[in-house]
């Protein structure tokens, strides 16, 4: 079971979270507006590119606010989810390499799809955004390999499990539980919602990517960039692109709950000893994997759908921005 943390002291006063919040979205604005103006160039000083600095900076402020969340989830994991450092050191030279070599095959892709600025400084402030929406992503994409683990591990844990004798065909569903059943539930419950947790931050981290494509492209047309070069459908693409990674990422995850789940049901249940099941036991059965979750086609929740299909939607609603123009 996840801990509750409950220390006022780490509790912060709205109002002055909502004014830090402004107060960096500001900041980050105005330092993007001075880079386009000392720049100049293909990058122009437009209508498109300081409507790009907005959307960066409030880009870098969600990343920001992300990170923070995420590595705030590490207090609330269950004291069995604590990670050596040795695990964390060889994480993060994971997720490293793991981010070098994404970076290197998005640039090749880009550079296919659309001529990049012809301004390397500009491409250098790109490239720095680019590292900093790894950094925002690191606490979640970590939180999901260790999430991989614990499911795992639950392999284990529910073959501990002492199922249950076999029942009279009239046996009552009381006698059908396992005293261990209600932790093993737990621990399930946990996972899932790290899965949650986790879509729904990167659903939210690659739409603000998107949408940085989308403002980018708008701002390099302002520029003077032929709209051939650079057409509406290849935000779509984009878009297609981060949806695929986000499923890559969680759709595996929730394949591997559901089968642990599934395991955890036939565990705790026994059947009759004519192999038929009695009322009671379908009964028991039924609100076991109901209390799972399991009687969802795929997902427990929208919420996780949404995340997925979130960068999706988000490209078609900015590629669809320049053409109503």
């Amino acid at each position: 079971m996840s801990k509750v943390i409950d220390d006022t002291r780490r509790r912060t006063n709205p109002g002055a979270t909502a004014l830090a919040v402004t107060v960096a979205a500001l900041v980050a604005f105005s330092v993007l507006l001075a880079i386009g103006r000392w720049l100049g160039g293909d990058v122009g000083m437009k209508r498109g590119y300081p409507l790009w600095a907005a959307v960066a900076a409030i880009s870098l402020v969600i990343w920001m606010l992300t990170f923070i969340a995420g590595v705030g989830t590490r207090s609330r994991l269950p004291d069995e989810w604590r990670r050596p450092r040795r695990w964390w050191y060889r994480s993060i030279l994971t997720y490293t390499a793991l981010a070098v070599a994404a970076s290197a095959l998005l640039t090749l892709i880009t550079r296919e799809l659309a001529p990049p600025p012809t301004n390397s400084m500009f491409v250098a402030v790109i490239g720095v955004l680019m590292a900093l929406g790894w950094v925002a992503a690191a606490p979640w994409i970590m939180l999901v390999w260790a999430t991989h683990e614990e499911i795992w591990a639950m392999g284990g844990k529910i073959a501990s499990i002492a199922p249950p004798r076999a029942l009279d065909d009239d046996g009552a569903s009381e006698e059908i539980d396992s005293p261990d059943l209600g932790s093993a539930i737990d621990v399930m419950d946990a996972i899932w919602r790290c899965i949650e947790d986790s879509s729904l931050a990167l659903g939210l981290l690659l739409s603000t990517l998107v949408l940085n494509t989308g403002a980018l492209r708008m701002a390099r047309l302002d520029a003077g960039l032929e709209p051939e070069a650079f057409p509406p459908y290849y935000v779509l693409g984009y878009g297609v692109f981060f949806a695929l990674v986000a499923a890559a990422i969680i759709v595996p995850l929730v394949l591997e709950w559901r089968v642990q789940a599934t395991a955890l049901v036939r565990r705790a249940l026994t059947t009759s000893r004519s192999g038929v099941p009695s009322e009671s036991q379908v009964a028991a059965e039924g609100r076991l994997v109901k209390r799972l979750g399991l009687d969802a086609r795929l997902l427990r929740s929208p919420i996780t759908a949404l995340s997925l299909l979130a960068p999706f939607a988000t490209a078609f609603v900015t590629a669809l921005v320049p053409s109503i123009g």
